[in-house]
């Protein structure tokens, strides 16, 4: 028996407000019996970058076919595309602020974008995109509809994260999320550090504090040092046991860091 559709939702809404129960709710009234999930509705507003960062770090958790819904920035105006991407076995449906070139990196990935035309209308929510715009086209995809059935391949607009730099022995990236637990993730990916490290030693420098070695567990150091850890999506990650490394260490996004390679 075949499961029904899933729907995955990332939002800037927050949790105090009708918006995000209203967008689920049409999206059930449209398509009763879908399996709605909630990555989350507490994006930052209007930062599409905190969004793509979050939903590129669980998306891949999900079945293969799962529609992720990006209401994100959303309300930019009527005359704002929407845009359908496919990319690693699922569909993707966002604004086109690019958020969705950030989920795919480099990869390659389809877009297209929304003939509205096409979309049956809603009688309510006119001021409410993310509602009316973007809920009809999720529900007709879950219905078994195709982007190219809701229109034409379309150049995304193109936003780029920011890639650490190796010079004269040393890589410097830049902190690219804080999650809630304080925790700092950096732009530096696994492959790439191990790569540029080959059989050196290193050091990481941030702030005024200095660390010499990866951890693979929170417990490996005590309660309130300092670690660097590659957390579960592959990148480098600076935080404190039992602690917020962005409050005790005064980290913020886009702080830059530098890990220095010897022998």
């Amino acid at each position: 028996m075949a499961l029904p559709p899933i729907i995955t939702l990332t939002t800037d809404f927050g949790y105090r407000d009708h918006y995000a129960a209203s967008l689920k709710g049409t999206l059930l009234r449209l398509f009763p019996g879908i399996q709605l999930v909630d990555v989350t509705h507490g994006i930052t507003p209007f930062n599409y970058m905190e969004a793509a960062f979050i939903l590129r770090s669980a998306f891949p958790k999900f079945p293969e076919g799962s529609i992720h819904l990006i209401g994100v920035d959303a309300e930019g105006g009527a005359r704002q595309n929407t845009l359908i991407m496919e990319y690693g076995g699922h569909l993707f449906l966002a604004p086109d602020n690019g958020v969705l070139s950030l989920i795919k990196g480099a990869a390659p990935g389809q877009c297209y974008r929304v003939d509205h035309e096409l979309l049956p209308p809603l009688s309510s929510g006119r001021s409410f995109l993310a509602q009316m715009r973007l809920a009809p086209v999720a529900a007709m995809l879950a219905s078994g509809k195709t982007p190219s059935e809701l229109g034409e391949l379309f150049p995304m607009r193109e936003s780029l994260w920011g890639e650490p730099s190796l010079i004269d022995g040393s890589m410097r990236g830049v902190i690219q999320h804080i999650d809630r637990f304080g925790n700092a993730i950096t732009n530096i990916h696994r492959d790439a550090f191990m790569e540029a490290k080959g059989d050196r030693s290193f050091e990481i420098f941030i702030r005024n504090v200095r660390i010499q070695r990866i951890v693979t567990t929170y417990g490996d150091v005590g309660k309130g040092d300092a670690m660097a850890i590659f957390s579960e999506n592959d990148y480098l990650e600076l935080a404190i046991r039992e602690g917020s490394a962005a409050q005790l260490l005064g980290l913020k996004v886009q702080d830059m860091l530098t890990i220095e390679f010897r022998g």
